[in-house]
């Protein structure tokens, strides 16, 4: 019986402090997802006026410096890649072509293989997909214009078919409302 108690107790107060780490952990993840979102909206959109929220935490418009028209959007997308899921923003301009892109960085949670699948962060694959529009943004042996990373085609793959995901989905946003 004594051995229940000891065992109960140990439980709890690992659990008490469990939950106390993870309240103080939330700021701290809460803050740093606020930092890559305001990044890359910066880095897609350097010139914009300012930006409304379409869907909550997903979608954005963007609009002109005066404000007065949508000029793109950025919208969250994310797919499953050979270590885990690629989250990425992505930019499209009122054409439907991309304009931007941003993939999380191993602090932000992304966990593909170093030095293979991590080059999807690399300018080099990643400007591969500006001025193309969704029906473009395939690999290469799938009929498409982008050329997979060597020895990472799933982390490849995954970025083309989180994008073309993206822009369907959001792609009505683009219009006034």
């Amino acid at each position: 019986m004594r051995q229940i108690l000891v065992l109960t107790s140990v439980c709890v107060v690992s659990a008490l402090l469990l939950s106390y780490v993870y309240l103080f952990t939330i700021p701290k993840i809460k803050e740093h997802k606020e930092k890559f979102f305001t990044s890359a909206l910066s880095e897609i959109f350097p010139n914009m006026g300012g930006y409304k929220e379409v869907v909550k935490d997903s979608c954005y418009q963007i609009l002109s410096e005066d404000k007065t028209k949508i000029i793109g959007l950025v919208f969250r997308t994310g797919e499953k890649g050979y270590g885990g899921i690629i989250e990425m923003f992505v930019g499209i301009d009122t054409l439907e072509k991309v304009c931007g892109l941003k993939i999380a960085s191993p602090a932000e949670g992304l966990k593909e293989t170093p030095g293979l699948g991590l080059k999807i962060r690399e300018d080099k694959f990643k400007n591969q997909f500006l001025g193309k529009i969704k029906e473009q943004i395939k690999l290469k042996k799938e009929g498409g214009e982008i050329e997979a990373i060597t020895a990472a085609t799933i982390s490849s793959k995954a970025v083309c078919d989180g994008i073309r995901k993206g822009i369907e989905k959001y792609k009505k946003y683009l219009k006034e409302e």
